[in-house]
């Protein structure tokens, strides 16, 4: 997702390119807003495929640096949108990029709180239902054992 609104957020700034010269437009946050979300987002798939210490800390600062220019963005752009002109289509752009931009911060948040959990060496998928009973009762799921139902009887008992 990180990727698709880099893109996004880098289409945005050839469009307001073409727009009116404003501290926007001079700084061009939309592309490294967006360059940065697309090296974070396969920074994480890259680490998502290949798990490894050092890849999770790779990815993990892409991240941080993700967030902090989609910040960055969206403080820029907000300032364009209260000191804008009378161009309604340049504050269209504006505003779009500002929301892609908090959608950024907002996935890549999530992406950081993913990329943490998996160095912590937590996983971030449950287990299936019946591995968990099994682990909850000290059964091996890989040995032979009683059916569910002996297991719950003698557990009544």
């Amino acid at each position: 997702m990180q990727i698709v609104l880099g893109v996004v957020s880098c289409t945005l700034g050839v469009s307001l390119s073409f727009g009116p010269r404003t501290e926007l437009r001079v700084l061009g946050c939309a592309f490294w807003a967006g360059s940065v979300a697309i090296a974070a987002g396969t920074g994480a798939a890259v680490h998502e495929r290949c798990r490894g210490k050092l890849l999770g800390c790779v990815s993990g600062l892409l991240t941080l640096a993700g967030i902090a220019a989609a910040v960055a963005a969206v403080v820029f752009s907000v300032r364009s949108i209260i000191w804008q002109n009378n161009d309604k289509l340049f504050l269209g752009f504006c505003i779009l990029l500002t929301v892609v931009c908090i959608l950024n911060v907002i996935v890549s948040l999530a992406s950081l709180r993913w990329c943490l959990r998996s160095m912590s060496g937590q996983s971030s998928q449950p287990l299936d239902e019946e591995g968990s009973d099994q682990k909850l009762l000290g059964e091996n799921p890989e040995s032979p054992s009683a059916s569910k139902e002996d297991t719950l009887t003698v557990i009544n008992l």
